[in-house]
């Protein structure tokens, strides 16, 4: 019966952490909204005025983040800490936790290609098998995590001295000790650069076609209406190789300061989603800029009022 209520207890606290945490990180994450939307703009030149201010709807994907990377990746292992409940209670705890958090972003990726026929034309069918991998290394660093809880309770909340027998209990303390330093690098890696990605644009591009021009959903313009700016998908052969195969480089190529504003629901063609594609500013064409600086030049001359003269004094009667 004291088991049970200690836990319960344990549970409470646990419950009211995780809840103060979560409204903290909500606040975060609308703030990184905003700023996200203020880079964004920056990159496309599009005026800050023309953006609309983001709402808790658009700042979910950075609050997702942050809860399974700083919550069940961080956390969550604290609290565990401090909890008296048996190793085969935690660790499941520890283990879904720790998944959570190394999948929050995607920064290696495992993916098999499979061909498929459909109605005489062949298919390739795109299978991907991160997710799998990251739970092995979830169960290996929840293990780890478990030798070093024990010897967290046993030192620092017991005042024990002798938390590790032998050279084998040595060994296994100090090599979960480095797998722990691994798995927090790894979230650290994957943290960094979930946020990179929200603040400055990731490697998923959505892109509409109207009227034959490809356009890029840059941001929100208000609730139903969305910014868009003209671009070019671009592939460019970075490297040959001896075999005939070779690398290549996607980039998402538009004009600075251009963009137009439509009702996402009105257009009639579809929205294609774009992987790994890079936003580059492809500049002005140098014909075109300098017959509009020529154009301005002579508007500025024609413009310009005439120099006014003084007029001769009139000349003296003559006799």
């Amino acid at each position: 019966m004291d088991f049970v209520q200690s836990n319960l207890g344990d549970i409470g606290s646990v419950a009211s952490f995780l809840t103060i945490s979560v409204t903290l990180m909500g606040a975060v994450a609308l703030l990184l909204s905003n700023l996200a939307r203020y880079i964004q703009a920056k990159k496309f030149g599009i005026p800050i005025k023309a953006v609309s201010q983001a709402t808790m709807g658009d700042s979910a994907a950075i609050w997702i983040l942050l809860i399974r990377a700083l919550g069940f990746g961080v956390f969550v292992p604290i609290v565990t800490l401090y909890l008296t409940w048996f190793w085969w209670a935690a660790l499941p705890l520890i283990a879904i936790s720790f998944y959570f958090a190394l999948t929050s972003t995607i920064t290696t990726r495992f993916v098999y290609f499979k061909k498929r026929e459909f109605r005489g034309k062949a298919y390739v069918i795109e299978k991907e098998y991160s997710h799998r991998y990251i739970a092995v290394i979830s169960v290996f660093a929840s293990a780890a995590f478990m030798r070093v809880r024990t010897a967290f309770q046993y030192v620092i909340i017991n005042d024990g001295n002798q938390f590790a027998q032998g050279f084998v209990g040595h060994s296994l303390f100090w090599l979960s000790a480095i797998l722990m330093g691994l798995y927090a690098l790894l979230l650290a890696h994957k943290f960094y650069s979930g946020i990179g990605n929200t603040l400055f644009g990731g490697s998923e591009s959505m892109v509409v076609e109207i009227e034959g021009q490809k356009y890029l959903v840059a941001m929100r313009n208000s609730h139903y209406h969305w910014i868009l700016v003209p671009c070019e998908p671009d592939v460019v052969v970075t490297k040959r190789r001896k075999d005939g195969n070779y690398s290549t480089q996607n980039f998402m190529r538009f004009r600075k300061g251009i963009f137009i504003i439509r009702d996402m629901s009105t257009i009639g063609g579809s929205i294609k989603r774009m992987n790994y594609y890079t936003p580059v500013d492809m500049g002005v064409p140098e014909d075109e800029m300098l017959a509009e600086t020529a154009s301005i030049l002579d508007e500025k001359t024609y413009s310009q009022p005439l120099a006014s003269h003084p007029k001769p004094a009139p000349s003296p009667p003559q006799a």
